[in-house]
């Protein structure tokens, strides 16, 4: 499939399994995304109050109150997600091959897989931590090194740099873009799944950034028009704006979550029939044996 094929594919994905699927998100990672709008401090989210002063800013930020609620769900989202996604995943292999593709099931097979699920989701992002982080190190002490000898040759130094590291973020970010799919329809563990994925997608490496940038920026917009779809609420009082946010924010993640999910989905057949010579009918097939 073409970019546009997948992505239209994605789309139709979401549509054809919208309520089962916005079930399902509202449940699990659209409530925590409520909830974390409730627990934000007035102060901080009450566009018609008072300028905060830096030091009461900070130490709103620094209260039990925020770090247990909003800092608390956002981690709790974090370990969520993940599961969700091969929920998802599954409730789409199974309403293809006509097996349960309810939320049910699909919550179960999150439930039985979630140590595995989670454990993919947090070695990519450990790899990609470490990865990031050495690059950058490499960067700072190449461009003080250079800074000795000419300001002119750090800075030029720093910016080509410093676009490599995000680049070579990028890169890996795309290239354990499927782990999630390999270990829903695989039947692996994280790090079978995460070597999987990058010897899968890297014969198209550039394809497969090109593939991942435009659907996070899709899904971007998609939240950005959700977020100013609330404002409206704000001169309602503050109260009537959180409780709307919230609704705007779960309803957002109804549909990004899946969506992204699918584009994962699509993008790891598609790159086993372009890489194994796989036909659909075989991995219905292979599919029907697990």
């Amino acid at each position: 499939m073409q970019l546009g094929e997948l992505l239209d594919a994605a789309f139709r994905l979401v549509r054809t399994q919208a309520t089962q699927v916005v079930v399902l998100v509202l449940l699990t990672v659209g409530a925590l995304s409520f909830v974390q709008q409730l627990v934000v401090p007035s102060a901080l989210v009450d566009p018609f109050g008072p300028a905060l002063e830096p030091q009461d800013a900070a130490a709103l930020f620094t209260s039990d109150a925020f770090v247990l609620g909003f800092a608390g769900i956002f981690l709790v989202q974090l370990v969520v997600t993940p599961v969700v996604n091969g929920a998802v995943t599954s409730m789409a292999l199974a309403a293809d091959r006509g097996g349960d593709a309810s939320w049910q099931a699909g919550l179960r097979y999150g439930v039985r897989n979630f140590w595995r699920l989670l454990g993919t989701a947090l070695l990519s992002a450990l790899l990609l931590t470490v990865v990031f982080v050495v690059a950058i190190v490499a960067v700072v002490v190449v461009v003080g090194a250079a800074a000795a000898l000419s300001g002119a040759l750090a800075v030029l130094l720093g910016l080509v740099l410093g676009l490599g590291a995000v680049a070579l973020g990028v890169a890996l970010y795309a290239l354990l873009y499927v782990a999630i799919p390999v270990v829903v329809v695989e039947d692996v563990g994280p790090a079978t799944a995460l070597r999987r994925s990058f010897r899968l997608l890297r014969p198209r490496l550039l394809r497969t950034i090109g593939i991942v940038v435009v659907a996070g920026l899709l899904i971007g917009i998609f939240s950005a028009i959700a977020g100013i779809a609330a404002v409206p609420f704000s001169f309602l009082g503050i109260t009537v704006a959180r409780i709307a946010t919230g609704v705007v924010t779960a309803l957002s993640q109804a549909v990004v979550v899946p969506f992204g999910a699918f584009v994962a989905l699509l993008l790891y057949v598609d790159a086993r029939v372009r890489e194994e010579g796989l036909d659909v009918l075989v991995l219905t097939a292979e599919l029907d044996q697990r």
